[in-house]
């Protein structure tokens, strides 16, 4: 769920994914099969990947997170799950 809370606070939302899915493509993650969350707190906006499981599975590891400066367009942090 996305709280909308301006168009400046949206405006880093998208900008931060944008970013980050470029990225973590980058690093070999298939983003279109995995769930996407993110949200901005002090201006970061933090993007967490989750490989989506198939049906009757439970999906470990895989997943990415990624933080990202919105103003500056650079991802500042990278933690990859095991």
């Amino acid at each position: 769920m996305i709280a909308i809370k301006s168009p400046e606070f949206d405006a880093r939302l998208l900008t931060g994914i944008r970013v980050a899915l470029g990225k973590a493509r980058e690093l070999g993650y298939s983003v279109e099969r995995m769930d996407v969350t993110a949200s901005v707190t002090q201006g970061i906006c933090k993007v967490y990947f989750a490989p989506l499981a198939d049906p009757g599975t439970i999906a470990s590891g895989g997943d990415l997170s990624l933080d990202v400066d919105p103003q500056t367009e650079e991802v500042t942090g990278v933690q990859r799950g095991q």
